[in-house]
């Protein structure tokens, strides 16, 4: 998956080449220190997880050489006035809930993740991405300084998260940046720098937990500690098993493993659950009501007395397998195939497709090692908040809205964005 963009510049930010990079680092590398690991599971646990993470792997493949092709959203056209309103509105919504977020202390729950407003706070501040890539796509397009004005809130937040220890957004900068520079100039990031790159974000996704230990010292001394702790050494099977760098393949061949001993698959249901979870707040409707949404799913790591802990994931390997047995590396094949068709699409001009594309290709490629359902959430609050004001925005018809005088003459066709 990753060879081909040794020689083909076009494939180093297609979701082959992601991916692959993404397992290597991210799934093989802490494979190889629990399989070091004399104390590690069974030989039988681990086979099962290779054999899956094989099977994803390849439907992954497979799906993005067979593309699906949605001919009406192909053809979908913006108003750009609209388009453009939106991205300010989009921008100052979350920015404002970030504001809020930043002026309260948020609670913590027993298991140390947050609860109560700040959850809402944190949902609703994430809006102002949306408007930030629609005000790069137009800027970029466009050549209109002001939009540079919308972006700079949310690369504020961005910097923010990043001194903060949040690894993910930063990514998604970085991606969102490349793909722009893609879709609009041409020219393909250098494999070496890529490559560079994605080590660095590695580097700093296992030492995710010194770094975030030492956010509330000076920046100065928050490098020079970094760099003191040998942040390389993360890569050996040593400091994997030695700093337990592989949990959440642990959790995953664990999970798998009682799964495959109680037999009791979700068969997707768990997917609502993590949409009623994210965006049904107890705190407006009440946990009773929150609970009676979700469907009540048998825990077979019961049966192992197995617990993950806090603050940790299982991959999205082994999500798919909790739901469908072997069956669930179709779930892969549908990621494939979409990402496929979203990138055809986007370097073909298509604005929602680059939108969609830019903003949930990260989830997509690290569901590998840490779950499938974020994507599926990240999808549906993109849904939720950016959906309104892109169906505002769309000309509908084929020949588009028409801007009728009092005589009921034709004024004004309005200017359109593919």
């Amino acid at each position: 998956m990753m060879v081909p963009a040794i020689w083909r510049k076009e494939d180093r930010l297609q979701f082959p080449f992601l991916a692959g990079a993404t397992v290597l680092l991210m799934v093989c590398l802490p494979l190889a220190g629990l399989i070091s690991d004399p104390h590690g599971p069974t030989d039988a646990a681990l086979g099962r997880f290779i054999v899956m993470a094989i099977l994803c792997q390849l439907a992954s493949w497979a799906g993005y050489n067979r593309p699906w092709k949605l001919k009406a959203l192909s053809a979908l056209k913006f108003n750009s006035g609209r388009l453009e309103m939106s991205a300010v509105l989009l921008t100052v919504f979350g920015f404002y809930f970030a504001y809020q977020l930043s002026t309260i202390e948020p609670e913590i729950a027993a298991n140390g993740n947050w609860t109560g407003i700040a959850t809402i706070f944190v949902t609703l501040s994430q809006v102002s991405r949306y408007g930030f890539v629609l005000a790069a796509i137009l800027y970029l397009r466009n050549k209109d300084w002001r939009f540079l004005l919308v972006m700079i809130p949310q690369l504020v937040i961005y910097g923010k998260l990043f001194l903060a220890g949040r690894r993910s957004l930063t990514g998604e900068l970085l991606i969102i940046m490349m793909t722009l520079f893609f879709f609009y100039r041409k020219k393909s990031v250098p494999l070496w720098l890529l490559l560079t790159g994605m080590v660095f974000l590695a580097v700093l996704s296992y030492n995710i937990g010194d770094i975030r230990a030492n956010a509330d010292r000076p920046l100065e001394e928050r490098i020079e500690s970094f760099m003191s702790s040998d942040p390389l050494s993360v890569f050996s099977e040593e400091n994997m098993i030695q700093e337990n760098r592989y949990i959440d393949i642990f959790n995953a061949v664990n999970f798998m493993e009682a799964r495959d001993l109680g037999g009791h698959y979700t068969y997707g249901l768990h997917f609502w659950n993590q949409l009623v979870f994210g965006f049904v707040p107890a705190q407006f409707f009440g946990e009773a009501l929150k609970e009676s949404l979700q469907f009540n799913l048998y825990d077979d790591s019961a049966l192992t007395h197995f617990q993950k802990s806090n603050g940790t994931c299982e991959s999205g390997i082994a999500e798919a397998f909790l739901a469908f047995g072997y069956f669930g590396c179709a779930l892969f094949f549908i990621m494939g195939a979409s990402f496929r068709w979203l990138w055809d699409q986007s370097v073909r001009g298509n604005v929602l497709c680059q939108f969609i594309l830019m903003l949930n290709i990260l989830p997509g490629i690290m569901s590998y090692s840490i779950q499938l359902w974020t994507l599926l959430n990240g999808f549906v609050n993109l849904l939720i908040f950016a959906g309104p004001f892109l169906y505002w925005s769309a000309i509908s018809g084929r020949t588009g809205w028409q801007f009728r005088d009092g005589r009921g003459k034709v004024a004004m066709e309005p200017e359109t964005v593919t």
